[in-house]
């Protein structure tokens, strides 16, 4: 069976649940494809590739984009593809099956789910009885948590260098150490994750130390280019336990790549730092979220004091360990006056890389709850609203929240200015140069990402590393818009047809 996995964009960090299902596909002999909405030739691809089934992977800031695309597929005379959907969207809105008339969707993990699937297409029979799957003629969802995350291959890197050859010249590699994270902050829905599979394993899932090991000697001994590791983890380590000191002297001894990984200033103690910095630590990753302490452990539930962060970032400079931090402004509830707060704070932390973002409300979050329930938010919102937009909450005037984007933009460079240049920013972000201040945070961001946080990891060949460093910085210029590209997957004779159903025959 031929399968082509489609996602959004193809950009520097690894699709890692895309491409070890395409592992695990091609250990029974399929043979798989990655591509992405953002490329100009898909259909060519189609064309060329002929998959008996299309796997689509879809957040929901992306998923009207995938709409879109499909409609498009349909209406051009693919309609006998099968076409499933995995990823965040479909395992918070199953909805989106009957929404595109989709044969199938993935909720949850679909590690054991896309073999099954392949092999009722295989032999013909309905796609019926699999867990974590529910199809066009299956709705009753049996629910399975993967508790040994051990058993897999190794994620397929050679799909992804087939589609973007250049980006094996990389030097960043990514490893998935555990599945889960034990925390529920309002805006992520991993809340809603541990409600859904509760009681079928733990929260958090760790593979075995070895395991992880010899995935990264493989990879290593596979890939001369390989010269960083990221921690994909949601957060890496909780606390010392045996589990982290076994790990911790295995990768010292045998691995020794210096490395980027998420944490939380509540775990980022001076024990875990030293052990980090021994390891070969030289970034983290530890998100503020807001300046303001009563908005940041009562709306968005981390309950972390201003001086725990304030003492984390501290340990992280006497550990010479680089940190990225974002914050988010426009928060349901809160002020200008909060937003300016919050930038302060993380200038004065010394972030190595900070950003800034804008609040984007998502259905079935608990902060988009919250904004719904105190007047925040309308009602009849679509929930079209882009990353990096202007904020959609009620509360805001229309001037305040160009200012937002404007510091959204201008933040992170003036974070790392001397504090003498905080009057000038206050003054620019009133100013209308949205379109420019944005060109200059993106080249900013990409700058201080490079060389702060994930050091020496582009090629050193000219070609290659234009390739890369033009991908980074054409993603970071793209306008929420852009990012859409609705507009020219929209741009043909007559448009899209809304008539899905009619393709499907159902």
């Amino acid at each position: 069976m031929r399968i082509l996995f489609i996602v959004s964009e193809i950009i520097i960090s690894e699709p890692l649940g895309v491409l070890l299902l395409s592992s695990i596909c091609k250990e029974k002999g399929h043979s798989t494809k990655l591509c992405a909405l953002n490329e100009n030739d898909v259909f060519d691809q189609i064309k060329d590739f002929a998959p008996d089934l299309i796997a689509y992977s879809a957040m929901t800031a992306d998923i009207k984009q995938f709409k879109i695309f499909d409609e498009r597929l349909l209406s051009s005379g693919h309609q006998d593809i099968i076409r499933i959907m995995g990823g965040p969207h479909p395992t918070y809105f199953s909805d989106i099956i009957d929404e595109m008339y989709l044969d199938a969707i993935c909720i949850g993990e679909g590690d054991n789910a896309i073999l099954k699937i392949c092999e009722c297409i295989d032999s013909n029979k309905p796609i019926i009885n699999i867990p974590n799957v529910i199809s066009s003629i299956d709705k009753d969802l049996k629910k399975e948590l993967i508790n040994d995350l051990d058993i897999f291959p190794l994620p397929d890197r050679e799909m992804l260098y087939e589609a973007r050859p250049h980006y094996q010249k990389l030097g960043l590699r990514s490893v998935l150490t555990a599945r889960g994270c034990a925390f529920n902050c309002t805006y992520c829905y991993v809340h809603s994750f541990n409600k859904m599979f509760k009681g079928l394993g733990e929260k958090v899932r760790r593979r075995k130390p070895q395991a992880i090991i010899d995935e990264l000697k493989t990879v290593i001994a596979a890939d001369k280019y390989t010269k960083f590791v990221r921690f994909a983890d949601d957060t890496f380590i909780y606390t010392v336990d045996d589990w982290f000191l076994e790990f911790s002297e295995l990768y010292r001894t045998e691995i020794g790549l210096p490395f980027y990984c998420l944490m939380r200033s509540n775990t980022f103690t001076e024990e875990i730092a030293s052990i980090l910095a021994k390891m070969g630590c030289v970034s983290v990753g530890m998100s503020i979220e807001s300046g303001n302490s009563t908005m940041r452990s009562k709306i968005l539930k981390r309950y972390i004091p201003n001086k725990i962060i304030v003492q984390s970032f501290e340990l992280a400079r006497k550990h010479k360990i680089n940190t990225y931090a974002n914050s988010m402004l426009a928060l349901p509830g809160g002020s200008l006056k909060d937003d300016i707060d919050t930038f302060l704070f993380s200038r004065d932390l010394n972030v190595s890389a900070p950003t800034f973002s804008i609040f984007c409300p998502y259905p079935g979050l608990e902060l988009t709850d919250y904004a719904l329930e105190n007047g925040f938010l309308d009602p009849d919102y679509s929930y079209e609203n882009k990353y990096g937009s202007p904020s959609v909450l009620n509360g805001y005037t229309e001037k305040e929240k160009q200012i937002q984007v404007r510091l959204q933009h201008l933040g992170p460079l003036f974070c790392v200015l001397p504090k003498i240049a905080t009057p000038l920013l206050l003054l620019l972000i009133k100013l209308p140069f949205t379109s420019l201040y944005h060109k200059i945070g993106a080249t900013f961001e990409v700058f201080a990402l490079s060389t702060r946080i994930f050091k020496n990891i582009y090629p050193k060949n000219p070609i290659h590393f234009l390739k890369v460093a033009i991908d980074s910085i054409a993603y970071a210029h793209k306008s929420s818009d852009e990012k859409d590209s609705l507009k020219e997957m929209t741009a043909m004779e007559g448009g899209p047809s809304r008539d899905v159903k009619r393709y499907k025959n159902v």
